[in-house]
């Protein structure tokens, strides 16, 4: 509650959330030998932040996570913005609203995708079809899918065979439905090397119907 009330007298006073982007975390995607990754400080990215470094006659690709972030009015530390919107909508669904209303938390949960602002002539049948994922939880979703849609075709190009079918495979995952991609990703996520290997081939074959010539 405390939270949530540094939010909202902060907004009172017409003085702007402050939001930034932090590092998240900076991940080597090739041999690391010489590389060094400083650690991630805990504040917003600034202009000289120094990310990585390595030898000046090496190319190295790495991969740079950022965190957008929010930052709490009372104690100016910095926090996640979607699991601090995750949270307060939480704790005002299953445990404000219902102790105002009913005077107990112990009562069912209201639907995350129910909008409170307007009337309904059956309120039972509107709770009933509102939707039950929160949207902290409908936006990670997005984020997992988009982020598969692009890596999923460069995986199955490291392939033999499928090298030279990078367009084919992009076609192929972008004409797969979201919970088909994220199956299809899940299904790489083995630790048997062999397991892993049938399946990639297995999927390199059903996108390009079957030929896997150069």
């Amino acid at each position: 509650m405390q939270v949530l009330v540094a939010h909202t007298n902060w907004s009172k006073h017409r003085t702007p959330s402050v939001a930034s982007t932090l590092l998240g975390a900076v991940r080597v995607d090739g041999p690391a030998r010489g590389v060094v990754i400083p650690d991630v400080p805990d504040r917003p990215v600034q202009v000289g932040d120094v990310l990585a470094s390595a030898p000046a006659d090496r190319v190295i690709p790495f991969s740079i996570w950022p965190k957008v972030s929010i930052q709490r009015p009372h104690t100016g530390s910095w926090h996640k913005l979607l699991h601090e919107l995750r949270d307060l909508e939480w704790w005002v669904r299953e445990v404000a609203v219902p102790i105002l209303i009913t005077g107990t938390k112990q009562v069912p949960a209201l639907p995350p995708y129910l909008d409170t602002a307007v009337g309904y002539a059956d309120i039972q049948a509107a709770l009933d079809a509102a939707d039950p994922t929160p949207a902290a939880t409908r936006i990670a979703r997005t984020l997992d899918v988009q982020t598969v849609r692009k890596d999923l075709p460069e995986i199955l190009g490291l392939y033999p065979g499928a090298e030279q079918h990078a367009a084919a495979l992009t076609a192929w995952v972008e004409g797969l439905t979201d919970d088909q991609v994220l199956a299809k990703f899940a299904s790489l996520r083995v630790s048997d090397p062999r397991q892993l290997d049938f399946m990639a081939k297995a999927m390199v074959a059903e996108a390009l119907g079957g030929d896997t010539s150069g």
